[in-house]
């Protein structure tokens, strides 16, 4: 594909970017909107705590939104470059947060056992490490073009990047489901229902995200793949 068409198929891309972008910021204040009474009168008093901590981070952290607006508006690809090394970085940091409410779940479902918490927090540090080390390779590899077009880009780091992210969520679910069958199916209690319940659903939201973002990264134009990898 010649620079010109490559320029095109970036400005299409561009526009239904930005488009999604506010569409994006517009649920998330909604949302915002909707449930900070039940914030504030249930975390606000809360008791101070890695729960709380999580809570907060996952719901505030939106700088990664912040930084896509910066990505779509520099004007070098120098300064693009620097922008995408950010948005990805808290991009990475939110996905971090997402999955460690699924650990810290997961570590209460056991009866936060000590043998549990070590194997939990050993995994969760080796596979964001690695998610680490392969996203810095990613970076390394993407070339831009004025303004913002990636024009040389390597999709095998960030595939496995997000093939690994999959993988950690499904191993968590399988452990989830491993201890509801082993210590929790004969209760049935609505609470532990409800808790199971929401573990599920959160663990399809993050599933559908990282799967969505390897269809993006195979299917997508070259010029556009890195604009919706969420």
């Amino acid at each position: 594909m010649d620079m010109k068409q490559q320029l095109i198929q970036a400005l299409q891309c561009g526009r239904a970017y930005q488009s999604l972008l506010r569409c994006a910021t517009t649920i998330w204040l909604a949302d915002y909107v909707q449930t900070l009474p039940m914030e504030v009168k249930f975390m606000w008093s809360a008791q101070p705590g890695i729960v709380k901590v999580l809570f907060f981070l996952n719901r505030y952290l939106c700088f990664d939104i912040i930084a896509s607006y910066l990505l779509g508006t520099v004007a070098s690809p120098k300064v693009c470059h620097g922008s995408f090394i950010v948005s990805s970085s808290f991009g990475v940091i939110g996905i971090a947060l997402s999955e460690a409410i699924m650990f810290v779940r997961l570590y209460a479902l056991s009866g936060r056992k000590k043998i549990v918490g070590y194997l939990l927090g050993a995994q969760y540090t080796l596979v964001h490490m690695a998610s680490l080390a392969i996203l810095g390779v990613s970076i390394s590899r993407v070339k831009y073009l004025f303004p913002c077009v990636p024009f040389e880009t390597d999709n095998k780091p960030i595939t496995i990047f997000f093939g690994m992210i999959v993988v950690n969520e499904f191993i968590v679910l399988g452990f989830t489901f491993y201890i509801l069958l082993k210590k929790h199916w004969e209760t049935r209690s609505p609470m532990m229902t409800l808790f199971y319940r929401d573990g599920v659903f959160y663990f399809i939201a993050l599933a559908i995200t990282s799967s969505a973002n390897i269809a993006i990264i195979s299917l997508a134009p070259p010029a556009c793949k890195y604009m919706f990898v969420m």
